[in-house]
């Protein structure tokens, strides 16, 4: 009985450390049915999770506390100024803002930009990242995904103006340039703006490993393999009808 009762005590243990290692996020990525075991973790917290995928994507999941950056799902307008204005804070540029459903629940989804050379003076290119956002009651539970350009940059801009120029008939490449970086909703917001022609969906089979492909190849995988749990479905503050 000695050997049983060492087991018995060694499986207790253990039991106890992995109830030692429940936060509350970790219970969030649980709801989600998020599969970790090909990443590796930077940095935890009982709030977030970061982790590097092999590939080199950053996945990071955060449960926001407060009110909702989303309140109103189908007001599109509203919530292009809302994310505008937060990307421009964080010195970025606006791409995309989306509505899509997930197990029932109404989630938000926002690309962003922004230089490298903002956060490394050396660096060029830029940097991409994509939210996924599950508006609740209590705030929100956010998945990001975000990827920066290394090595040689501006391939895929530069790809995309020769085949545009060509497509528009154009040789003048100051008439090109501004058309090609402009605002994705508004006009008067073109000025300063970082979204260029070159970030529309269709390229990304064209630049298979540039990062604004792997972050939004990696966050659909992610987004269509989640398992909205009742919890989070009783939480969401909107329902899909």
């Amino acid at each position: 009985m000695k050997h049983a009762t060492e087991a018995y005590t060694l499986i207790t243990l253990m039991a106890m450390i992995g109830a030692c290692q429940a936060s509350p996020v970790r219970d969030l990525q649980h709801d989600l049915g998020i599969d970790d075991s090909g990443w590796k973790v930077a940095k935890e917290t009982d709030t977030e999770i970061r982790w590097t995928t092999a590939s080199q994507e950053a996945v990071v999941l955060t449960k926001h506390p407060g009110a909702s950056e989303i309140v109103d799902p189908n007001n599109q307008k509203a919530l292009q100024d809302a994310f505008r204005d937060e990307a421009t804070h964080l010195k970025g540029g606006l791409v995309e803002v989306k509505i899509f459903t997930a197990g029932g629940v109404v989630c938000g989804l926002v690309t962003m930009k922004f230089r490298v050379s903002d956060f490394n003076p050396k660096a060029d290119g830029f940097a991409y990242q994509m939210n996924a956002i599950i508006p609740t009651a209590t705030g929100d539970y956010v998945l990001q995904v975000a990827a920066a350009e290394t090595g040689t940059t501006g391939v895929r801009e530069a790809t995309v103006t020769i085949i545009d120029m060509e497509q528009r008939k154009i040789s003048d490449i100051k008439e090109e340039a501004a058309h090609f970086y402009r605002d994705p909703y508004e006009a008067k917001y073109d000025t300063g703006a970082l979204y260029a022609i070159s970030d529309d969906r269709k390229w990304d089979k064209s630049f298979p490993n540039h990062p604004l492909t792997r972050v939004r190849q990696e966050m659909d995988l992610i987004v269509k393999s989640w398992k909205i749990s009742d919890l989070i479905k009783s939480e969401a503050l909107f329902k899909a009808h």
